[in-house]
């Protein structure tokens, strides 16, 4: 088995199925199995986690001759593709049977209890209010829980829900400078706050220099932080740029999707249709919620990415090696990889693309 090119089992996000498959493979490898539940929440904290206590989790199970298996929800695979030797991923954004959160009657909003207080919600993704819980702190549900107690392993990595401030699962809660239990190497706990996470995040230094006529944007547009979306004149400005300057301009929207031209004006004043070079992406998404595996695959085949500062940002600047562009500042760990190109203007974004392509 190579942990490079997983087995991918597709399985539905029924409970029952996903009880079979995951006692199948305890009864296949037995004490050999070890396991990583999904880690939940913010993208960028999502990133750092997979790329730190898990990625380093996954290293001392190969070295000890196990088989890491990896359950996902769908289009998350890309995750933990490159140490996992199987990879498990449910064929939905949630589990099954779950309401969504009006049904419940339940108040997840920026200024709820809920959000105060260590909870996750056991509700799916609905609407476009980057707030709610579900998008910040991600999915909970009883029902599989049971099903990782029924599977009593040694080594394993706890579901594990991250937002940037709390980091929580079924066996601890915590704030980032407190202790928090990811999960067991040998019946032992593995634990640390989260500043231990960052010297050992990885991000990937290598921009590719191959140049090609593709962009990807991801559009940031969310009540969440307002200030870090990408403002109007700078995508509008991408959009002319692209038709153009004849380049083919993948675009992905937020929760809350941004308006693309029929036309726009060339360079000698005539007005040209964009359906030629501007291409939206909205083929990613299933009940609003991106399917990332797409999403990674189209940005792989592009030379650039623009974007906000953001989460993700992270995932580019981790799993490929695109030339990305900025337009607001970069994080800390972002600038001393590398990744310090910023756009605070439409103008600076045209310079920063004419350089690149020179």
């Amino acid at each position: 088995m190579s942990a490079l090119f997983p087995s991918v089992l597709k399985i539905s996000n029924n409970i029952a199925d996903i009880r079979e498959v995951l006692l199948g493979l305890k009864f296949q490898y037995g004490e050999r199995m070890a396991f990583v539940s999904y880690i939940d929440g913010e993208y960028g904290c999502r990133v750092m986690l997979y790329n730190s206590v898990v990625r380093d989790f996954a290293t001392q199970q190969h070295e000890q001759h196990r088989v890491v298996v990896s359950l996902v929800f769908k289009g998350l695979t890309f995750y933990v593709e490159e140490y996992s030797d199987i990879v498990v991923e449910i064929q939905s954004p949630f589990f099954e049977g779950l309401p969504d959160s009006d049904e419940a009657g339940i108040d997840n909003t920026q200024f709820s209890w809920n959000h105060e207080h260590h909870i996750v919600p056991n509700t799916k993704y609905t609407g476009t209010d980057g707030w709610n819980l579900n998008y910040i702190r991600g999915v909970h549900d009883d029902r599989y829980e049971d099903i990782l107690r029924e599977l009593a392993l040694e080594n394993v990595i706890y579901t594990t829900h991250y937002d940037g401030a709390r980091r929580i699962n079924v066996h601890n809660k915590a704030f980032d400078n407190d202790m928090f239990v990811y999960g067991k190497i040998n019946g032992a706990d593995i634990s640390g706050i989260a500043a231990d996470i960052m010297p050992k995040f990885r991000v990937n230094t290598e921009r590719t220099t191959e140049k090609n006529d593709n962009i990807c944007l991801w559009v940031r547009n969310t009540n969440k932080w307002p200030q870090r979306n990408i403002p109007p004149e700078i995508y509008s400005r991408l959009f002319e740029y692209c038709v153009q300057k004849q380049k083919h301009l993948y675009v992905f929207q937020d929760l809350t999707a941004v308006p693309i031209p029929d036309h726009v004006t060339d360079a000698d004043g005539n007005i040209c249709d964009t359906s030629t070079y501007i291409h939206e992406c909205q083929h990613i998404k299933e009940d609003n919620i991106p399917l990332m595996d797409k999403f990674m695959d189209i940005c792989r085949t592009c030379y650039i990415f623009v974007g906000a500062t953001s989460g993700i940002a992270d995932m580019v600047s981790t799993y490929t090696n695109v030339n990305i562009i900025l337009t607001s500042e970069p994080a800390p760990y972002m600038a001393a990889n590398g990744v310090n190109t910023v756009a605070h203007t439409a103008d600076e974004l045209v310079q920063h693309l004419e350089q690149l392509y020179r």
